[in-house]
């Protein structure tokens, strides 16, 4: 799959994204693939637990890969 601006993504690439419903970008780590979906993890820093994690389902041309 390849992202907005046509890089390969693959599992444990860092990716930037909107989160459904909100107007800001946030940084994620890819985890899965379906056949049109990508699965990411991203931190919520509102958590104080270990629980800082959320899953979040998009379309691959929702994400912009961060290469370093």
């Amino acid at each position: 799959m390849k992202d907005f601006l046509g890089n390969q993504l693959e599992v444990g690439d860092e990716v930037v994204f909107i989160v459904p419903g909100y107007r800001e970008l946030t940084r994620g780590i890819i985890t899965k693939f379906t056949k049109c979906f990508v699965f990411i993890e991203k931190h919520n820093p509102n958590q104080i637990r270990a629980a800082w994690q959320e899953t979040i389902k998009q379309t691959p041309e929702q994400l912009v890969k961060i290469n370093k």
